[in-house]
């Protein structure tokens, strides 16, 4: 039973928290006669009750909370909230919050005992001088949506896994069409080629040359999500070494003798939301890689003459005939 200096008070202002569910101070007036006690009332709720008085004392609980804690009201009445945290009955309090905060808290809550989760709201009742006399507290047992919410989220998993493999069947497929091979190391680059499409990163396609580098390139990015976009083919080895950074980056007006009077966009500029080609990147020269490093990690460059990062929206597919790691540890 109900403590009954308690339960006289939450008598008091029954009506005025269910009319307005208020977490203010309330005034007392006089109830109409019910056919019915509050206790009664409290007692038939689904959802756990639980009071505390004003100083986190525990006075009442009904028996759904019983019921959802895995907790006779008998282990808890008249102990203190803090004793019950620290004998790990539930993760967390919001009766200590709302006595923190001195407004209405909602937490989520795990129980130990039941393994449930629950939703549970603490509503302060303040007294005349505003001061917190009760706190009722709402428990919700929400274990079953719990469970319902992430069967529901692995469903969509599975049905997104579903829908990409899907799309690589398709693009493989297409690929199939376009492509006329037999072996099966070609058809695991095929499928590798329509895996990588779908990721916006920068690819290396490597290779002895006649193999089919640019075929492949043209594949990624035909299924990819910038096939809509320009999509730009520099040869690295065709390009004059002195002339190779200003075609690539572009430059700014008076850069140098000879220089447009406008200045001058870039082959990178002029992929901006597509894709750039870097064919035989290996014929690269060393001075123009650590430009190129910052191109690739901060997806920014400058003009030759230039001082202002210009950002881009841009991916770059690099082949080559060459061995890189080799040149790497020969400093080429």
């Amino acid at each position: 039973m109900i403590h009954q200096l308690a339960f006289n008070q939450i008598k008091n202002v029954w009506r005025q928290y269910i009319l307005t569910g208020s977490s203010q101070k309330v005034k007392k007036f006089s109830l109409s006669p019910l056919k019915i006690s509050p206790e009664a009332i409290l007692e038939s709720s689904y959802d756990g009750i639980w009071i505390t008085d004003g100083k986190g004392y525990v006075v009442y609980t009904n028996e759904a909370w019983e019921r959802i804690t895995g907790i006779s009201r008998e282990e808890v009445i008249g102990k203190a909230t803090e004793e019950l945290l620290e004998k790990k009955l539930f993760s967390d309090s919001v009766t200590l919050s709302v006595l923190d905060n001195k407004k209405r808290v909602t937490m989520m809550l795990y129980n130990y005992k039941t393994n449930k989760q629950t939703l549970t709201t603490g509503n302060p009742i303040f007294d005349k001088d505003g001061n917190i006399e009760y706190i009722v507290n709402n428990v919700r047992d929400i274990t079953d949506l719990t469970t319902l919410k992430e069967k529901l989220e692995k469903k969509d998993q599975l049905i997104d896994l579903q829908n990409t493999e899907l799309s690589h069947l398709r693009t493989k497929l297409s690929l199939h069409n376009d492509l006329v091979f037999t072996s099966h190391e070609m058809n695991q680059i095929i499928d590798l080629a329509v895996r990588v499409a779908s990721f916006d990163c920068t690819v290396l396609v490597q290779g002895e040359s006649g193999v089919g580098k640019g075929i492949i390139t043209k594949a990624i990015v035909k299924n990819s999500t910038r096939k809509d976009g320009p999509f730009v083919k520099i040869d690295c080895g065709a390009i004059p070494a002195n002339l190779l950074e200003s075609e690539l980056f572009g430059y700014e007006k008076g850069a140098f003798t000879g220089a447009d009077s406008k200045g001058k966009k870039g082959m990178f500029e002029l992929a901006n939301k597509g894709t750039v080609f870097l064919d035989e990147i290996g014929e690269l020269p060393l001075s123009l890689q650590v430009k190129l490093l910052h191109a690739i990690q901060e997806k920014e460059i400058k003009r030759v003459g230039g001082t202002n990062p210009i950002p881009l929206d841009i991916r770059i597919i690099a082949a080559t005939n060459k061995n890189l790691e080799e040149m790497v540890s020969k400093g080429e």
